[in-house]
């Protein structure tokens, strides 16, 4: 295990020998979602496979996770903390830096992005101008789905796909998704979708689609009643003119 703590010291900030089976090695002490990840791709890398490594809090629970002989009596049911009670009023945020998402000479072989996206997901932004700014949105829209929803927080990132429309727009079934960027930062926000009314078509692939429920466009009924309204002043415009003219 001493390549492994060689690689959480580099992420909690700590010299190798000082790690003991008590040490934090959770987001209290790495700082960005991203980093927890990183840091178990890393392990991953020298043979440290760690199922459902968001429940993980000390060193103690990585080794009991392992298989490894601990001295630690330490829970292993820890459950993330930032899961909020799901609501069709929920509302979650992730905001995330660029600078944390790593480069990578071929994003399918790199073993964060395989742990973090689907083949799909990693095909779609592999495709774009600015791969990492797009992968670094998909992770940040994950991160809020995660926030609102616990069953979604149980699973795998790479078993969350978020797929996009044909003119870009992330889509999760059930929930409403936003993803914004600057040049070095990326903003998620995910909402609860209560009254799906609709289905748009889903580009996931060349020639590949699939329906998915939607809401109805933001803002097509107050469109419609401006429509409306407009008419209806033409109509008594015109009658109070043909009025006028026949006096």
């Amino acid at each position: 295990m001493e390549a492994a703590k060689n690689i959480i010291a580099q992420f909690i900030n700590k010299n190798p020998v000082e790690i003991t089976d008590d040490t934090v090695i959770d987001k209290t002490v790495v700082k960005g979602s991203i980093l927890i990840h990183r840091m178990y791709a890393a392990l991953s890398e020298e043979g440290y496979l760690v199922p459902d490594y968001l429940n993980i809090r000390t060193y103690g629970n990585l080794c009991d996770k392992l298989n490894q002989k601990t001295s630690a009596n330490v829970p292993n049911n820890i459950n993330r903390s930032d899961v909020l009670l799901e609501t069709d009023n929920s509302i979650g945020v992730d905001i995330e830096k660029l600078v944390n998402i790593p480069e990578a000479a071929d994003f399918r072989e790199e073993q964060f992005y395989i742990q973090n996206f689907t083949p799909k997901e990693i095909s779609y932004c592999t495709l774009k101008a600015y791969p990492r700014q797009s992968f670094l949105g998909l992770f940040c829209a994950k991160e809020a789905l995660c926030k609102i929803s616990a069953s979604i927080a149980q699973k795998k990132f790479n078993e969350i796909e978020i797929l996009h429309t044909e003119d870009g727009k992330p889509v999760y079934e059930g929930y409403l998704l936003s993803i914004s960027h600057t040049d070095d930062t990326a903003v998620a926000i995910a909402m609860k979708n209560s009254k799906p009314e609709k289905n748009i078509t889903l580009e996931i692939e060349k020639n590949e689609k699939i329906d998915l429920p939607v809401s109805p466009p933001k803002g097509s009924k107050l469109l419609l009643s401006l429509v409306l309204f407009s008419i209806l002043i033409s109509i008594t415009t015109l009658l109070l003119y043909f009025l006028r003219f026949k006096n």
